[in-house]
């Protein structure tokens, strides 16, 4: 795999993946192999769903949010720091 077909894989991750990812890569570049470990931090991540760790309550709000985006049910970004800093 070239430097650009990975690069073009990390950008379809999100923003959790891409944190799991950068993570794994700092530990393995800790490790007194960081080879090593950096192979075998890939295979794992490779084989883990983030999906598969999260909750009963956090998967149901997810699939709620996405229900709410297919109806047109939107919220600005801005409009939801304003609500916050009240």
């Amino acid at each position: 795999m070239t430097i650009t077909e990975i690069l073009k894989e990390i950008e379809k991750l999100s923003s959790t993946e891409k944190l799991l990812l950068i993570n794994h890569v700092r530990k393995s570049l800790e490790s007194s192999e960081p080879t090593l470990q950096l192979k075998e931090t890939t295979e794992t991540y490779e084989k883990k769903d983030i999906w598969n760790e999260l909750s009963n309550s956090q998967k149901s709000e997810i699939l709620e949010g996405i229900e709410q985006l297919d109806r047109g049910e939107r919220v600005s970004y801005d409009s939801i720091l304003k609500k916050i800093k009240r």
